[in-house]
Order: structure tokens, then C-alpha cells, then sequence
């Protein structure tokens, strides 16, 4: 992808998020939890790498996710932010220890959707400010 500019790169993250979405949508729906939680951590660190495409932030390791995570929380004033991205890591770590029984995975999904519904438009009105 490094021979792709920026804005290609952000549309191929696009790409990717929406990619892992309806396929964390289809497993969720199968209750096959753990791979649907790597499926939702993958589709939210898919548009936190368009973010940091369009605002020239690292993006390779699980630390800068915390790190862009954090610089959107500070940008919008919105420390929420930083709390549902702690539930997208749980998904995440479910997928290795499968720890999470459905209620509690169904809790950490719905504010997983409304981090996603947040960098969604975050990431919208950066595309429209460049």
C-alpha cells in the first residue's frame, strides 16, 4: 500500500472497515462470538488507520491506536471516546481467551457500534476539511 497516496490509502481502509463490518455482522449473528469481536477490533482499527492517514499519525501498532484514540478524544472534547475503545479491546482480547458469555459480549458490541458511528463522522468531516 505505500505506493498508494494518502486519500487511495484512506479509500482502501474504507474498503477494509467495511469488509470486516458485515463480516462481524454475519458471525455475530451465527454467535460465534469470538471471531465476530476480532472482526469488529479490525473493522474500528481499519477507520482509525483512514484517520491517521488524512492526519499524518502513525498507525502500525496497537499503541498508536491508543494514541489516535486519544487525540480524537482531545480534539472533540470527548473523553467517551477513549471508554468505547476500551470495549473494541475486550472484543479483541476475546478472541484470544474467548472470556466474554453473549449478554456481556452484546454490551461491549453496542458501544463498539457507537465508536464506530463516532469515527465514522470524525473521519467525514476530516475528508470534507481537506
Amino acid at each position: 500500500m505505500s505506493k498508494l497516496d494518502p486519500q487511495e490509502r484512506v479509500e482502501v481502509y474504507e474498503e477494509l472497515f467495511e469488509l470486516y463490518f458485515s463480516e462481524a455482522e454475519r458471525l455475530y449473528a451465527r454467535e460465534e462470538l469470538p471471531q465476530a469481536g476480532e472482526k469488529y477490533w479490525s473493522a474500528v482499527a481499519s477507520l482509525l488507520k483512514a484517520i491517521a492517514e488524512l492526519e499524518g499519525l502513525p498507525h502500525y501498532t496497537h499503541r498508536d491506536y491508543v494514541e489516535i484514540v486519544e487525540h480524537i478524544a482531545e480534539k472533540q472534547n470527548n473523553p467517551e471516546i477513549s471508554i468505547l475503545f476500551s470495549l473494541a479491546e475486550g472484543l479483541h482480547a476475546n478472541f484470544y481467551h474467548s472470556f466474554l458469555r453473549k449478554p456481556t459480549f452484546s454490551k461491549h458490541r453496542e458501544g463498539v457500534l457507537k465508536l464506530i458511528k463516532k469515527l465514522k463522522e470524525y473521519l467525514n468531516a476530516l475528508k470534507l476539511s481537506k
